[in-house]
């Protein structure tokens, strides 16, 4: 259906959460490369990345969704909160 790249290795889960009030879902993927990436998929399968968070030090753990936010922690222990909507 279709494929993403992203540039650094995934050790954590792929999280996909229905986005509030649509009938499409947040995709997130986390990266040693020191990135989120955030996808929407649409109810026909359409993929499209939304944004890029770059934080200072690699992710391997999986993110934490919540309706309005996600909690990100980097394997340097910081613990960040970041809003789904921007």
């Amino acid at each position: 259906l279709w494929e993403m790249n992203v540039k650094g290795n995934v050790f954590s889960n792929l999280v996909i959460q229905r986005i509030p009030e649509s009938t499409a879902e947040d995709l997130i993927v986390t990266s040693r490369d020191k990135k989120v990436y955030q996808f929407i998929v649409e109810m026909d399968c359409k993929v499209h990345l939304k944004r890029i968070i770059e934080f200072s030090s690699p992710i391997i753990a999986t993110p934490w969704l919540e309706r309005s936010f996600m909690v990100v922690v980097t394997i340097n222990g910081e613990l960040v909160i970041v809003s789904r909507q921007n």
